[in-house]
């Protein structure tokens, strides 16, 4: 059985002004970091649907696209308030559609982390799942509302949605969209922010919520989607524009605001405390995963196997055995690191970040081999 584990800104010189403002003070030590967060423990339980006895519930699901690395996970976990997804500084972190659940008052959200949207080429190059570039468009048709997150730390791609995210956002017009700006703490010049924004919405805010859930892809031919994207540099059909520093927190109340807002009356899909539809053995694998790519260099990572070979939950306290499978004995030893000393490391590092996740103590071992010793 599977186990579940704001307000508008509008763009004008006064909002810049006090936007100003606000970042001033919050980047002054008044933002929680994820680890400050707390929710009940053991929320990951049998989930069984059953009618809801309030008439007042509200639910909206949330599909966040967007280039690989540009913050999706952090985000979500951030408002969720622990590490339901697995980050890390390395690309493809995230390589299946999971959700993540928050709930507020009334309201229950339902969060879609997609993995980064990629190309057939760096699919092949980085050895993703044969699912991995059809996640996106599922999570969009399936979602209430679209977060398309940008990453303006970047110089030379800020000032344009990448082809892959606007092509999807031509495909299904009629959803509700919202633009998030991501690492707004590494743009010193805040002016700049207003002028990318209205880059990247064509100087357009649509203030128009669509209630009807439009789950149809425009049928548009390859010709034309070129031409549509020839010289597009964003979307004239974002509802909201956020501003964000999914890291420290900051601008990810105004979305959970928006959200609480346009959620509409249905029943729950999950129980209140549940936070994820992950089962325990994948959350404890991709967060070792997730270790390996910040630790270990190159391609090695993703071309080792990550497997939960032991898993034992009592008292209150999770106990758990994984074995990295690498592809050959030099990377093995890679991994090891001299004395072992790389391989505690990254034990240690996940072992944090799953004590955070499930709210109570991990004992967290590692066993790492190669397919050579393991045929042995």
């Amino acid at each position: 059985m599977t186990k579940v584990m704001s307000k508008k800104h509008f763009l004008s010189y006064s909002f810049i002004r006090n936007f100003i403002y606000d970042v001033r003070y919050c980047f002054t030590g008044n933002i929680r970091n994820v680890g400050e967060f707390t929710k009940p423990q053991d929320p990951l339980i049998e989930f069984q649907h059953e009618e809801n006895e309030s008439n007042d519930k509200r639910i909206i699901k949330i599909a966040i696209i967007g280039l690989p690395n540009v913050g999706k996970s952090t985000l979500i976990n951030q408002i969720v308030g622990r590490r339901v997804f697995a980050m890390s500084k390395r690309v493809h972190t995230t390589q299946c559609k999971a959700r993540a659940i928050h709930a507020v008052g009334n309201t229950q959200m339902v969060f879609l982390d997609t993995p980064g949207l990629v190309t057939l080429s760096e699919s092949i190059k980085f050895k993703l799942a044969n699912n991995f570039m059809s996640d996106g468009e599922g999570a969009i048709k399936d979602a209430d509302v679209v977060g398309v997150m940008h990453d303006i730390s970047n110089s030379y791609t800020r000032t344009k949605l990448d082809s892959k995210i606007l092509r999807l956002l031509h495909y299904y017009p009629k959803k509700n969209t919202a633009l998030i700006l991501n690492k707004i703490d590494c743009v010193k010049r805040k002016r700049l922010l207003l002028d990318l924004a209205n880059k990247l919405t064509c100087n357009v805010l649509s203030n128009e919520i669509k209630p009807v859930k439009e789950t149809t892809r425009e049928k548009i031919s390859d010709k034309e989607m070129k031409e549509r994207l020839k010289n597009a540099t964003g979307w004239p059909g974002f509802q909201e524009v956020f501003m964000v520093s999914a890291i420290d927190g900051f601008g990810v109340g105004d979305i959970v605001e928006y959200l609480i807002k346009i959620a509409q009356p249905g029943p729950w899909l999950f129980p209140e405390d549940a936070y994820t539809d992950q089962k325990m053995e994948k959350i404890i694998e991709e967060a070792v995963r997730s270790k390996l790519l910040d630790y270990v260099p190159q391609e090695m990572p993703y071309l080792s196997k990550v497997k939960l070979e032991f898993l034992n939950d009592e008292d209150g306290k999770i106990t758990a055995g994984v074995l990295v499978l690498c592809p050959s004995p030099r990377v093995e030893k890679l991994i090891r690191g001299a004395s072992n000393g790389k391989i505690r490391v990254i034990r240690e590092a996940a072992q944090d970040d799953l004590q955070n996740t499930f709210q109570q103590t991990v004992n967290l071992s590692i066993a790492v081999t190669s397919v050579k010793s393991a045929n042995k």
